[in-house]
């Protein structure tokens, strides 16, 4: 086995588990908002900023996949080492898995947000509504964290 074997691998794995924490973020927003819309359409504007935002995980896991596979030797190149896919292997399971937990709980804040945006939570409006949209926002921290340390490892 060669490095190449390991950042192949690596790449799927930025791109699938990202994916995969974003598809569940995504799919638990969007059937809140859905249940909002079909109160009040007026309100879509603000649950598609909601329901999209957990939608930039799979994006991070993409992007990191990319760079992976565009610095690998698939494109032309280098092939890396074994010590080079392992540092690939490395920064890709960061994305990864940063990008399932963090998709998977930004979807719940969004989700929240949603909620508060269909008026449920009447005794906090004015303290919270300047915030819900600020709050699933705070998720992206720790993912784009991920792809801070997945550069640094590709570019070592």
């Amino acid at each position: 086995m060669n490095g190449l074997v390991l950042a192949v691998f690596a790449a799927v794995i930025a791109t699938v588990l990202a994916g995969i924490g974003s598809a569940k973020g995504v799919g638990g927003a969007g059937q809140a908002s859905m249940g909002v819309l079909s109160e009040d359409p007026s309100k879509f504007g603000k649950m598609l900023v909601l329901t999209l935002l957990p939608g930039t995980q799979g994006l991070y896991g993409f992007i990191v996949g990319f760079l992976i596979v565009a610095n690998c030797g698939v494109l032309g190149g280098d092939i890396p080492d074994l010590a080079h896919g392992f540092a690939f292997l490395a920064a890709a399971c960061a994305i990864g898995i940063g990008g399932l937990v963090s998709g998977i709980e930004q979807g719940k804040t969004a989700v929240s947000g949603i909620a508060k945006g269909n008026g449920i939570y009447h005794a906090c409006r004015n303290l919270c509504s300047s915030f819900v949209h600020r709050f699933p926002s705070c998720c992206n921290f720790y993912s784009q964290s991920s792809i801070l340390t997945e550069r640094q490892n590709v570019n070592d």
